[in-house]
């Protein structure tokens, strides 16, 4: 059985913003793809043409103009995928970044993941998948690094050029 042809009608935001996620080198491509299909639906494509211009299938098409027409704009991002949550919270990951910058261990002259987590009283293996996902932690030797403090609001250090050597 045949769909029925629907005219789909935006506003001038929402293809605002559509386009501007299109132009946006930034902008996840499964995204500009989804905005694609709304914008190329809304100019009386029909879906069969969409999915060849776009390069995906008709049922994909039906997909994103239905979550369009019931989510607007915030529909075509990602659902939360299921699964876990994190296990370390805010704090205990600020507290974790505070110490390894600010504090050197008093057994070492590094932080260990061992250390830290004697220290933050975490298990070693949940910091350990923590900082793999965050690159604080080099592979090779099993220091704490500070590689990406600046995300969180920490400074690591004087800010400005660093002074020649001679």
């Amino acid at each position: 059985m045949a769909r029925k042809r629907e005219d789909y009608v935006i506003n001038e935001t929402d293809r605002e913003s559509l386009l501007k996620m299109l132009r946006s080198p930034k902008t996840a491509q499964s995204l500009a793809r989804r905005a694609k299909i709304v914008l190329l639906t809304a100019e009386g494509l029909p879906a069969s043409e969409v999915a060849a211009a776009v390069g995906t299938t008709t049922r994909a098409v039906y997909r994103w103009r239905r979550r369009f027409k019931d989510h607007g704009v915030s529909g075509l991002h990602d659902r939360p995928r299921p699964g876990q949550p994190q296990k370390l919270s805010e704090k205990v990951i600020k507290e974790v970044l505070r110490l390894s910058v600010h504090c050197i261990p008093d057994e070492a002259t590094h932080w260990s993941v061992r250390l830290m987590a004697k220290a933050t009283g975490r298990s070693p293996l949940r910091l350990t998948y923590w900082s793999k996902g965050e690159a604080c932690f080099r592979p090779g030797p099993k220091r704490w690094t500070n590689t990406r403090f600046a995300l969180v609001g920490f400074k690591s250090g004087p800010s400005g050029p660093r002074p020649r050597r001679k």
